[in-house]
C-alpha cells in the first residue's frame, strides 16, 4: 500500500503523521505571514488578533487533526508552532530570548496553551 491523499490530507501507509504535521505547520505559518499587516496594525485590538489567529491560522493547521497519531517530537513541534504564532502576533523578536515555555507570552495575552492539550 502506498501513501495517499484523502480530502486534502496526506495519509501514510505506515500510519506515521509527522510529515503531515510538518506540512500543516508550514501552511499555517504561511497564512500567519500573509496576515502581517494585521499584526502590525495598532488600531486592531489584541482580542481581534487572537480571533484571527484561531480562525484563520489554526484552522489551516488543524485540518485533519482527528486522524493524526502524534509522538513526543510532534507534540513539541506543535507547541513551538503555537508559541511562534503568539510571538508573531505580539511582534516579539527571537532576539528577545523569550522561550517556548511561553509563560510570560501567554500571560501577556491572558491565555493558556490550546493546540496541544495533555
Amino acid at each position: 500500500m502506498k501513501d495517499f491523499k484523502f480530502l486534502g490530507s496526506y495519509k501514510a501507509a505506515d500510519g506515521e503523521c509527522t510529515n503531515e504535521i510538518k506540512r500543516r505547520i508550514a501552511m499555517a505559518r504561511q497564512k500567519a505571514v500573509e496576515l502581517t499587516t494585521i499584526w502590525k496594525d495598532k488600531n486592531v485590538k489584541s482580542a481581534l488578533k487572537i480571533r484571527v489567529i484561531k480562525s484563520m491560522v489554526w484552522a489551516v493547521f488543524q485540518y485533519g487533526v482527528e486522524g493524526w497519531t502524534s509522538k513526543k517530537s510532534d507534540r513539541n513541534r506543535i507547541e513551538s508552532f503555537e508559541m511562534w504564532c503568539w510571538r508573531k502576533m505580539l511582534r516579539i523578536s527571537w532576539k528577545e530570548h523569550r522561550t517556548n515555555t511561553g509563560i510570560s507570552i501567554l500571560e501577556d495575552i491572558g491565555l493558556e496553551r490550546e493546540l496541544m492539550l495533555g
